[in-house]
């Protein structure tokens, strides 16, 4: 156990994991930043927290919604961040700045020293306790060097403030660089008005600043690209197509890192309902004006929803509602997606084994007219769709889908040939009719795509609705008499300023994944079979978190006046799953 007082082997141990673990939720902000000298054209990233005494409580009241035995973990935990403070002020807030401009990008760390006398004696000996190297610079009095191999960095202590500042690098020529940056280092501005608050803005909003900003971004984008190395059981289009998603992904942090003028985010934790505390995370983002970011936030709310009228369905599971726009850069990344998609599944008819030549014939034309139409909507440069997804006690969901694209009609001309494709399928045209809308009955036969297997159940019906322009997919108990009264119901588009809306009941669906796990052939391996079994425990752990209840998360966006808000709702239950995990971290990396 740890115990407070001199850090043992594990509370080193665990204060290494802890920096580890900053690192990693600090490395996706880092991912945004460009890296070159730091300068106002580059991007200023802010972390910021109230204390370590309040990143306790609120650590203690999610581990107090777990089991009793659970919470016996508290006094590890307790003990690892109070050996990982010892020094420090847990009143006052801690900062974490992003050195954007530095190659590799760094963290400036700012730490509230104890009021105890001499102010950094307990902070300094808490650092050499975990084997770092503190000498005192002979020109600067508040400034030490420290060294632990392959480390090194820089520590100042401001006896005004009563705050250290530290930069660690693995970079030792970085050193004359950070020198100068921390001499100069001091609190941003940033008004913790919740939890946690992470703040990105750009001093220098200029075409030539955005351009600088894009160009260093290579420095990000470059060695990410250059970590994917093709696997030995990969196919040429996997690996191409895992090479694509990091691509866009760069893509869009390139952009946000270019182009934003604010971006706040903050975290809100409330405990004030004893046992059912709620988090939520608050999203504020500007574009630069005239930025392609900018445009896209003047396409919001320029096109009705044509589902709006639709309300969420009593009891769903899923509900969601899009309205969004899709700008030049992401028609263009998402056609290559769907290019790349259709060459490996064509790849993947041609090397099996199992379908005949007409098969694969068919196949590959209803894997071609359904690129295009999908291609329609992107053309269009909108997406517009709903989904309600319903449990119905047996194991299984009510799924309905609907969306827009201008090339609805043609799936009239492809479904036959998904006949045709394979043994056991059956499609069935003209089932029924409303209004405008065709309505099809599809059976997939089993394994023929596995996604739809776990969405909609193996071997079940899928009505298809095609009208003039949308499509509408629907499957399970009530599935055609549901079809027929949305399509009825269906009121005329209307504006609205939610581009995203999502709400998930998260208790259905671990259930389902965990029933399709269990389906699964077990590996053999015994590393394998160490994260099967790891993947196991978490699924049981997430089922007993969520049957307690209050298992709903909510993501909902919205544009008014060129800005994006956004918020993210996290109920108790899926709190009392990071508790859980938690507990359980606590148990095998503290005993």
């Amino acid at each position: 156990m740890l115990r407070n007082g001199n850090p043992t082997t594990h509370s080193v141990n665990a204060m290494k994991i802890a920096v580890r673990l900053a690192a990693t939720v600090l490395f996706t902000l880092s991912l945004l930043v460009p890296a070159m000298a730091q300068g106002p054209q580059d991007a200023q990233i802010t972390v910021a927290h109230p204390g370590f005494d309040s990143l306790k409580a609120d650590l203690k009241a999610i581990l107090d919604l777990t089991t009793p035995a659970e919470q016996t973990q508290w006094e590890n935990i307790a003990g690892y961040i109070d050996t990982f403070v010892v020094g420090t002020d847990g009143t006052r807030p801690f900062q974490v700045q992003v050195l954007t401009g530095l190659n590799p990008s760094g963290l400036l760390i700012a730490v509230p020293l104890s009021q105890s006398q001499p102010l950094f004696k307990e902070f300094r000996e808490n650092i050499e306790s975990l084997g770092y190297e503190v000498a005192r610079d002979s020109k600067d009095q508040t400034l030490y060097k420290l060294s632990q191999d392959p480390e090194v960095g820089w520590l100042r202590v401001d006896g005004e403030s009563k705050y250290a500042y530290f930069i660690l690098t693995q970079h030792a020529d970085q050193m004359p660089q950070l020198r100068e940056i921390i001499v100069k280092a001091k609190l941003n501005g940033v008004a913790i008005n919740g939890n946690t608050i992470a703040e990105l803005s750009t001093p220098d909003k200029s075409e030539a600043a955005q351009g600088v900003r894009r160009k260093s971004f290579d420095g990000v984008r470059n060695p990410a690209m250059e970590k994917i190395q093709k696997r030995p059981e990969e196919s040429t289009t996997e690996y191409e197509l895992r090479k694509l998603a990091t691509k866009i992904t760069m893509d869009e942090g390139e952009r946000i890192v270019a182009e934003t003028d604010t971006l706040n985010m903050l975290l809100k934790l409330d405990t004030s309902k004893p046992g059912a505390p709620t988090a939520n995370l608050l999203t504020t983002y500007k574009a630069i004006a005239g930025s392609s970011m900018g445009d896209v936030l003047a396409q919001f709310n320029t096109q009705p929803d044509v589902f709006a009228s639709i309300a969420k369905f009593p009891n769903s599971a899923l509900s969601i509602r899009l309205n969004h726009p899709v700008d030049a850069m992401r028609q263009k990344n998402f056609n290559e997606f769907l290019d790349l998609t259709q060459k490996d599944m064509s790849a993947r008819l041609e090397a099996s084994k199992e379908r005949s030549a007409a098969e694969k014939e068919a196949s590959s034309k209803v894997i071609a007219g359904v690129t295009e139409v999908v291609k329609a909507s992107i053309k269009a440069g909108w997406f517009n769709a709903f989904v309600e997804s319903v449990p119905d006690g047996q194991g299984d969901f009510m799924t309905i889908i609907a969306y827009t694209t201008p090339a609805a009609k043609n799936l009239n001309t492809i479904l036959p040939d998904l006949a045709k494709a394979g043994a056991g399928t059956i499609v069935e045209m003209n089932k029924d009719k409303v209004g405008d809308v065709d309505i099809h009955r599809v059976q997939l036969a089993e394994g023929f795509i596995d996604l739809f297997d776990d969405v909609f159940g193996a071997k079940k019906d899928i009505f298809v609705g095609i009208g003039k322009d949308q499509v509408w997919m629907v499957s399970g108990v009530g599935a055609l008499d549901q079809l027929k009264a949305s399509i009825t119901g269906l009121g005329a588009p209307a504006a609205t300023t939610t581009p995203l809306h999502v709400e998930i009941k998260l208790l259905p669906w671990a259930k389902r994944i965990d029933d399709i796990k269990k389906k699964a052939e077990k590996p053999t391996g015994a590393d394998e079979l160490e994260l099967w079994r790891a993947a196991e425990r978490r699924r049981a752990r997430a089922i007993a978190a969520f049957e307690q209840g209050n298992d709903t998360v909510v993501l909902d966006f919205k544009v008014q006046n060129g800005e994006l808000t956004g918020d993210l709702m996290i109920d108790t239950g899926l709190l009392r799953f990071v508790g859980k995990l938690m507990s359980a971290f606590s148990k095998e990396n503290f005993e």
